[in-house]
Protein backbone atom coordinates (compact mmCIF):
# COMPACT_ATOMS: atom_id res chain seq x y z
CA UNK A 1 0.00 0.00 0.00
CA UNK A 2 1.58 3.34 -1.03
CA UNK A 3 1.61 6.43 1.17
CA UNK A 4 -1.44 7.94 -0.57
CA UNK A 5 -3.28 4.66 -0.19
CA UNK A 6 -2.31 4.51 3.46
CA UNK A 7 -3.59 8.02 4.09
CA UNK A 8 -6.80 7.24 2.22
CA UNK A 9 -7.18 4.11 4.34
CA UNK A 10 -6.92 6.20 7.52
CA UNK A 11 -9.56 8.61 6.22
CA UNK A 12 -11.91 5.75 5.38
CA UNK A 13 -11.60 4.04 8.73
CA UNK A 14 -11.46 7.18 10.88
CA UNK A 15 -15.18 7.14 11.79
CA UNK A 16 -14.85 3.53 12.94
CA UNK A 17 -11.74 4.39 14.93
CA UNK A 18 -13.58 7.21 16.68
CA UNK A 19 -16.44 4.86 17.50
CA UNK A 20 -13.96 2.29 18.82
CA UNK A 21 -12.39 4.89 21.11
CA UNK A 22 -15.82 5.95 22.29
CA UNK A 23 -16.83 2.44 23.23
CA UNK A 24 -13.70 1.73 25.26
CA UNK A 25 -14.14 1.79 29.03
CA UNK A 26 -13.45 5.13 30.69
CA UNK A 27 -9.97 5.70 32.08
CA UNK A 28 -7.70 8.74 32.49
CA UNK A 29 -4.75 9.50 30.24
CA UNK A 30 -1.37 8.89 31.75
CA UNK A 31 2.31 8.96 30.92
CA UNK A 32 4.11 5.63 30.90
CA UNK A 33 7.32 4.09 29.65
CA UNK A 34 7.63 4.06 25.90
CA UNK A 35 6.09 1.48 23.60
CA UNK A 36 8.77 1.76 20.91
CA UNK A 37 11.69 3.05 23.00
CA UNK A 38 12.62 2.41 26.62
CA UNK A 39 13.87 6.00 26.82
CA UNK A 40 10.63 7.54 25.56
CA UNK A 41 7.51 8.61 27.42
CA UNK A 42 4.27 7.13 26.11
CA UNK A 43 0.95 9.02 26.24
CA UNK A 44 -2.16 6.88 26.37
CA UNK A 45 -5.60 8.11 25.23
CA UNK A 46 -7.92 9.78 27.72
CA UNK A 47 -11.48 8.49 27.91
CA UNK A 48 -12.75 10.19 31.05
CA UNK A 49 -14.68 13.47 31.06
CA UNK A 50 -11.79 15.34 32.69
CA UNK A 51 -8.33 14.73 31.31
CA UNK A 52 -5.13 16.00 32.89
CA UNK A 53 -2.52 17.90 30.94
CA UNK A 54 0.62 15.77 30.62
CA UNK A 55 4.05 17.39 30.52
CA UNK A 56 7.22 15.77 29.20
CA UNK A 57 10.24 17.98 29.96
CA UNK A 58 13.37 17.93 27.84
CA UNK A 59 16.60 16.67 29.44
CA UNK A 60 17.78 20.27 29.95
CA UNK A 61 14.54 21.20 31.71
CA UNK A 62 14.11 24.28 29.52
CA UNK A 63 11.74 22.86 26.88
CA UNK A 64 8.54 20.92 27.47
CA UNK A 65 6.17 18.87 25.33
CA UNK A 66 2.62 19.12 26.63
CA UNK A 67 -0.35 16.98 25.70
CA UNK A 68 -3.73 18.61 26.38
CA UNK A 69 -7.03 16.90 25.64
CA UNK A 70 -9.87 19.01 24.22
CA UNK A 71 -13.37 17.78 24.95
CA UNK A 72 -15.65 17.11 21.97
CA UNK A 73 -19.03 16.96 23.69
CA UNK A 74 -20.91 16.23 20.49
CA UNK A 75 -19.05 12.97 19.95
CA UNK A 76 -18.22 12.36 23.64
CA UNK A 77 -14.49 12.19 22.84
CA UNK A 78 -11.28 13.79 24.01
CA UNK A 79 -9.03 14.96 21.18
CA UNK A 80 -5.31 15.25 22.05
CA UNK A 81 -3.30 18.30 21.10
CA UNK A 82 0.51 18.31 21.32
CA UNK A 83 2.40 21.52 22.02
CA UNK A 84 6.02 22.50 22.44
CA UNK A 85 6.82 25.15 25.06
CA UNK A 86 10.19 26.91 25.17
CA UNK A 87 11.43 30.17 26.68
CA UNK A 88 10.61 31.80 23.33
CA UNK A 89 6.98 30.68 23.08
CA UNK A 90 4.68 27.75 22.42
CA UNK A 91 3.78 25.95 19.19
CA UNK A 92 1.40 23.20 18.16
CA UNK A 93 3.00 20.07 16.69
CA UNK A 94 1.31 20.27 13.93
CA UNK A 95 -2.52 20.22 13.38
CA UNK A 96 -4.15 16.92 14.29
CA UNK A 97 -5.35 14.83 11.35
CA UNK A 98 -6.14 11.18 10.72
CA UNK A 99 -2.47 10.25 10.69
CA UNK A 100 -1.97 11.88 14.09
CA UNK A 101 -4.97 10.26 15.77
CA UNK A 102 -2.74 7.73 17.46
CA UNK A 103 -4.24 5.47 20.09
CA UNK A 104 -1.00 6.21 21.96
CA UNK A 105 2.33 7.75 21.10
CA UNK A 106 5.93 8.00 22.29
CA UNK A 107 7.79 11.25 22.87
CA UNK A 108 11.56 10.82 22.68
CA UNK A 109 13.79 13.82 23.38
CA UNK A 110 17.34 13.96 22.06
CA UNK A 111 20.05 14.09 24.76
CA UNK A 112 20.78 17.77 24.02
CA UNK A 113 17.05 18.71 23.97
CA UNK A 114 17.34 19.99 20.38
CA UNK A 115 15.15 17.35 18.70
CA UNK A 116 11.86 15.58 19.44
CA UNK A 117 10.93 12.23 17.87
CA UNK A 118 7.26 11.26 18.11
CA UNK A 119 6.19 7.73 17.19
CA UNK A 120 2.61 6.52 17.24
CA UNK A 121 0.12 4.14 15.72
CA UNK A 122 -3.55 3.45 15.32
CA UNK A 123 -3.10 -0.28 15.65
CA UNK A 124 -0.51 -3.03 15.73
CA UNK A 125 -0.29 -3.00 11.94
CA UNK A 126 1.03 0.47 11.16
CA UNK A 127 3.06 3.11 12.92
CA UNK A 128 4.66 6.32 11.80
CA UNK A 129 6.86 9.00 13.27
CA UNK A 130 7.62 12.71 13.19
CA UNK A 131 10.83 14.51 14.11
CA UNK A 132 11.12 18.21 14.98
CA UNK A 133 14.23 20.32 15.40
CA UNK A 134 13.90 22.97 18.11
CA UNK A 135 15.03 26.32 16.70
CA UNK A 136 14.82 29.93 17.86
CA UNK A 137 11.75 30.39 15.64
CA UNK A 138 10.04 27.22 16.86
CA UNK A 139 9.91 23.54 15.89
CA UNK A 140 10.93 22.67 12.34
CA UNK A 141 9.78 19.33 10.89
CA UNK A 142 12.40 16.91 9.61
CA UNK A 143 11.75 13.71 7.70
CA UNK A 144 14.51 11.22 8.60
CA UNK A 145 12.79 8.39 6.72
CA UNK A 146 13.48 9.50 3.14
CA UNK A 147 16.81 7.70 2.67
CA UNK A 148 15.78 4.64 4.74
CA UNK A 149 12.61 4.29 2.64
CA UNK A 150 14.70 4.30 -0.54
CA UNK A 151 17.00 1.69 0.97
CA UNK A 152 14.02 -0.49 2.00
CA UNK A 153 12.60 -0.22 -1.50
CA UNK A 154 15.93 -1.32 -2.97
CA UNK A 155 16.37 -4.25 -0.57
CA UNK A 156 12.77 -5.44 -0.76
CA UNK A 157 11.54 -4.60 -4.28
CA UNK A 158 7.76 -5.08 -4.02
CA UNK A 159 7.15 -6.22 -7.61
CA UNK A 160 9.56 -9.12 -7.09
CA UNK A 161 7.73 -10.34 -3.97
CA UNK A 162 5.81 -13.59 -4.17
CA UNK A 163 2.04 -13.33 -3.82
CA UNK A 164 1.73 -9.54 -4.13
CA UNK A 165 -0.84 -7.94 -6.43
CA UNK A 166 0.61 -6.01 -9.33
CA UNK A 167 -1.35 -2.85 -8.59
CA UNK A 168 -0.20 -2.91 -4.96
CA UNK A 169 3.47 -3.34 -5.78
CA UNK A 170 3.39 -0.66 -8.48
CA UNK A 171 1.82 1.82 -6.07
CA UNK A 172 4.41 0.92 -3.45
CA UNK A 173 7.22 1.58 -5.92
CA UNK A 174 5.76 4.99 -6.84
CA UNK A 175 4.83 6.09 -3.33
CA UNK A 176 6.47 3.77 -0.78
CA UNK A 177 5.08 3.28 2.70
CA UNK A 178 6.93 1.55 5.53
CA UNK A 179 6.48 1.51 9.27
CA UNK A 180 9.04 3.64 11.09
CA UNK A 181 9.70 3.96 14.81
CA UNK A 182 12.26 5.94 16.82
CA UNK A 183 14.11 3.54 19.13
CA UNK A 184 17.03 5.51 20.64
CA UNK A 185 19.66 8.21 20.20
CA UNK A 186 23.31 7.25 19.88
CA UNK A 187 24.24 10.89 20.53
CA UNK A 188 22.60 14.29 20.28
CA UNK A 189 22.33 14.19 16.48
CA UNK A 190 22.04 10.48 15.63
CA UNK A 191 18.61 8.87 15.77
CA UNK A 192 18.12 5.09 15.68
CA UNK A 193 15.16 4.01 13.56
CA UNK A 194 13.45 0.70 12.98
CA UNK A 195 11.82 0.24 9.60
CA UNK A 196 9.39 -2.54 8.77
CA UNK A 197 7.32 -3.72 5.84
CA UNK A 198 3.84 -3.91 7.43
CA UNK A 199 2.89 -7.39 8.60
CA UNK A 200 -0.07 -8.00 6.32
CA UNK A 201 -0.72 -10.49 3.54
CA UNK A 202 -1.23 -7.53 1.20
CA UNK A 203 2.55 -7.25 1.08
CA UNK A 204 3.13 -10.82 -0.09
CA UNK A 205 6.57 -12.30 0.34
CA UNK A 206 8.17 -9.18 1.81
CA UNK A 207 5.73 -8.66 4.69
CA UNK A 208 7.30 -8.12 8.15
CA UNK A 209 10.82 -7.53 6.82
CA UNK A 210 12.83 -5.33 9.20
CA UNK A 211 15.86 -3.09 8.90
CA UNK A 212 17.56 -0.72 11.35
CA UNK A 213 19.15 2.65 10.61
CA UNK A 214 21.23 5.25 12.42
CA UNK A 215 20.38 8.65 10.94
CA UNK A 216 22.24 11.94 11.17
CA UNK A 217 20.04 14.94 11.96
CA UNK A 218 19.13 17.32 10.57
CA UNK A 219 20.64 16.09 7.28
CA UNK A 220 18.76 12.76 7.25
CA UNK A 221 21.87 10.95 6.02
CA UNK A 222 22.19 7.24 6.84
CA UNK A 223 25.24 6.62 9.04
CA UNK A 224 24.69 2.92 9.65
CA UNK A 225 22.46 0.30 8.02
CA UNK A 226 21.60 -2.86 9.96
CA UNK A 227 19.86 -6.08 9.01
CA UNK A 228 17.18 -7.28 11.41
CA UNK A 229 19.68 -9.57 13.11
CA UNK A 230 22.31 -6.83 13.42
CA UNK A 231 19.70 -4.37 14.64
CA UNK A 232 18.49 -6.77 17.31
CA UNK A 233 22.02 -7.49 18.53
CA UNK A 234 22.87 -3.80 18.74
CA UNK A 235 19.63 -2.23 19.98
CA UNK A 236 17.38 -4.85 21.58
CA UNK A 237 18.10 -3.41 25.04
CA UNK A 238 16.62 -0.09 23.92
CA UNK A 239 13.37 -1.70 22.75
CA UNK A 240 10.59 -2.50 25.27
CA UNK A 241 9.44 -5.45 23.17
CA UNK A 242 11.20 -8.53 21.83
CA UNK A 243 12.19 -8.07 18.21
CA UNK A 244 11.55 -11.26 16.27
CA UNK A 245 13.82 -11.92 13.30
CA UNK A 246 11.58 -12.32 10.23
CA UNK A 247 11.80 -15.25 7.88
CA UNK A 248 13.70 -14.52 4.64
CA UNK A 249 11.60 -12.78 1.99
CA UNK A 250 9.89 -14.92 -0.62
CA UNK A 251 10.47 -13.93 -4.24
CA UNK A 252 8.71 -14.74 -7.46
CA UNK A 253 10.30 -17.54 -9.47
Amino acid sequence: MGGNQERAYFRDVLPRILLFLLLLSACPAFAAKGNWSRSATSITPCRSRRCPTISIPAPDGANIVRCTFVRDEKNDLNIPGIELETSRGSWSLPPLDAEWLFTEFDVLWSPDSKFIAITGGLNGYTESMRVFEITASGPQPIDPTVDPARDMLRRFPPCRAAGIERSVCENQEKDPFFNFAAVAWTDSHTLVLMSEVPCGSLWGGIMCQVMGYEIDLPSGRILRTMTAREFKARWQNSMPWKLDIPEPPEWQH
